[in-house]
């Protein structure tokens, strides 16, 4: 079995990232057909080793998660609809205030609710209570989420629910968004929370700065930026800012309509690193499982 990880360089990150996406399914179909051509050989252990060969293909083929999280009240709702580029998510408070949602590719607009005990119904014939909801599964067309199941979670530090960083954990993001809001930004209690997660995942995560234009002095926002950057660095691989989808721009405003492509762009960056080395790692594992072949 021979399969290539490598990949030209691509200067631009949207590109990259979708070529990284075709990596992953010309990886994951040579390692089913390695799978089947083993299962067919009828040896002792072949099914066994089949079925490891099946288990990363399927692992490469799932999407990769983006998950957004941070406190309560900081635009975590409105940056996912911006980041899709569709108002997919209602952003007013309802019953999902509790609810944390998963945002997938979907050819039309589609929304569901997972109950408590696994089932999934249409959200508008749902017979459980809301009391028995326990997430939504939202589908929307936007090619951004080719290959990504975009997460939006509940905020944290909301007194009117008992969370915890577990649920950030429990999402298993690969890249995380931190949302903390421009107006209140990089609060101590943050900086507490996202210490409890992996190195490795705010390695290749990012400080979101949201509702930055609401920011209106040039030195105030230079300041804001100084602070997030010291706080991030070491931490995150950066600090992106993002308006607030509806505050009119100004003159004094340097936030630029091009704010989500940027920020879009990064999440891309860390996709696609992430999507080659597990392709690496995918074939790696595959000789290692072919060279046990009895």
């Amino acid at each position: 079995m021979h399969v290539s990880t490598r990949m030209p360089l691509n200067a631009n990150p949207i590109e990259d990232w979708a070529r990284t996406r075709e990596l992953q399914r010309e990886t994951a179909t040579t390692l089913a057909a390695a799978a089947a051509t083993l299962a067919a050989t009828r040896s002792r252990n072949s099914g066994h080793l089949s079925a490891r060969l099946n288990a990363i293909a399927a692992r490469l083929r799932a999407p990769l998660r983006v998950v957004v999280a941070g406190e309560f009240n900081t635009g975590k709702t409105t940056l996912c609809n911006r980041l899709i580029g569709v108002d997919a998510l209602p952003t007013s408070a309802l019953p999902m205030t509790n609810l944390w949602t998963r945002i997938y590719a979907a050819p039309s607009i589609e929304a569901f609710v997972r109950t408590t005990s696994g089932k999934r119904e249409p959200i508008g014939a749902v017979t459980a209570a809301v009391a028995d909801w326990s997430s939504l599964d939202i589908g929307a067309p936007s090619d951004r989420l080719a290959g990504i199941e975009l997460i939006d979670l509940p905020g944290l530090a909301d007194p009117r629910f008992d969370r915890t960083i577990a649920l950030v954990r429990n999402a298993h993001p690969n890249v995380l968004l931190w949302c903390t809001s421009s107006t209140q930004a990089c609060k101590e209690s943050e900086r507490s929370e996202w210490s409890q997660l992996a190195p490795a995942l705010l390695a290749r995560s990012f400080l979101v700065l949201t509702f930055s234009d609401l920011v209106k002095s040039p030195s105030d926002r230079t300041k804001l930026m100084r602070r997030a950057e010291d706080m991030a660095a070491g931490v995150f691989a950066g600090v992106v800012k993002v308006s607030s989808k509806t505050a009119p721009a100004s003159d004094s405003d340097d936030t630029t309509p091009s704010d989500i492509a940027h920020a879009w762009g990064e999440v891309c960056r860390q996709l696609s690193r992430l999507g080659k080395r597990r392709c690496q790692l995918a074939v790696s594992l595959a000789h290692r499982i072919l060279s046990r072949r009895a």
